[in-house]
């Protein structure tokens, strides 16, 4: 063999031995195949769980604006019964004293 044949052979020996190392079996497919599905379960179940999340969330928040309305609710109601007892009580004074009662300094 001359000189050029033999460093031809030993420039392509690399290419022709990674070519080899790099064919695709069944199993490596599968793997692969696998991989990629158990990557999208992850994703979903992830969505699943935001998803519940999301929902306790909003349950949360309504019970919060039930309770604020709840809580706005006995304000004006508290509100109405203070007004009518001042009421009463200014004219249970002009009844009392015969006049009306004094303004409040401010």
């Amino acid at each position: 063999m001359n000189t050029k044949t033999i460093a031809l052979a030993l420039a392509m020996l690399p290419v022709a031995l990674g070519g080899c190392a790099q064919q695709s079996t069944l199993g490596n497919a599968i793997s692969s195949e696998g991989a990629a599905i158990a990557a999208i379960g992850t994703k979903w179940s992830k969505g699943h769980d935001l998803i519940e999340q999301g929902q306790d969330q909003i349950d949360e928040g309504n019970e919060m604006i039930d309770d604020g309305n709840d809580l706005i609710q006995r304000g004006e109601d508290n509100i109405e019964l203070g007004r009518k007892m001042k009421k009463e009580a200014e004219t249970e004074y002009e009844a009392r004293t015969g006049k009306a009662l004094p303004a409040p300094n401010p």
